[in-house]
Parts: structure tokens; sequence; C-alpha cells
């Protein structure tokens, strides 16, 4: 099958799905910003969309961690952001290392949670010098 008609069809299902996300938000299901129903809808259609793009016909969704490709800021496991939330930091926030040090530890953040947080941060671009 040519690639063009596998994104043909995968694409009728991946729209299928991000209708019914949008009925979801209409009726306020599934609303949370990071583990929400609706957001694991809307990236597995994506996560569909883009197998076909390259090729390959969707066969198995891995979430990832949160992490993902979209064309606004990738969203924070929900690990990451309790923690960030008992810091006091915003997660949409790009901060520096004595930033974040600080604020942990004002909030007797563990060490192997600091580091989770530098760790995803980082990986996000989103620790500034």
């Amino acid at each position: 099958m040519s690639t063009e008609r596998l994104r043909e069809i995968v694409g009728i299902h991946a729209d299928n799905l991000d209708d019914t996300a949008d009925a979801m938000e209409a009726d306020g299901i599934g609303l949370h910003p990071v583990d929400g129903h609706t957001h694991h809808i809307r990236r597995l259609a994506n996560d569909m969309r883009a197998a076909a793009a390259g090729g390959a016909l969707p066969f198995a969704y891995h979430d990832r961690m949160g992490v993902h490709a979209s064309a606004g800021q990738a969203p924070l496991p929900g690990q990451i952001m309790s923690v960030m939330a008992a810091a006091g930091l915003d997660p949409r926030g790009r901060f520096t290392l004595a930033e974040l040090d600080a604020a942990m530890r004002k909030s007797d953040v563990t060490m192997s949670d600091r580091f989770q947080v530098k760790n995803t941060l980082a990986s996000l671009g989103r620790i500034s010098s």
C-alpha cells in the first residue's frame, strides 16, 4: 500500500479520535492537562498519523512518559508536575539550575526528585543558563 493511501486510511481514524476528544472536552470529560483522557486521545491520533506518514501501519502506541511532538510545549509527566508544585515552581516556566535548586531546597524535595525534575526539564530545553 502506498504511503499516500496509508495516510488517507489512518487519517480517517485519527480524525475520528480528534472528534471524540472534541466531544469529550465539550462535556467537560478528561480535561486534566497532562493525564486527561482527551490529552491521551489526541496524542494517540497524532502518533497514528506520524506512523502512517513514515509509511508504517500503526501497530502500537507508546506514551513515552508524556513527552511527545506537538505544536506547543511538551507536557510534563504528572510526578514531575507534583514535585514542581510542591516547590512552588510554575510547570510552564524556564529556569536556571540555581533557581530550581533554591526552590526545591526550600520545600525539602528529595535529591532523587531534584534530579528527575532537572533531567526532565533539560530534555525539554527548559533550563537556561
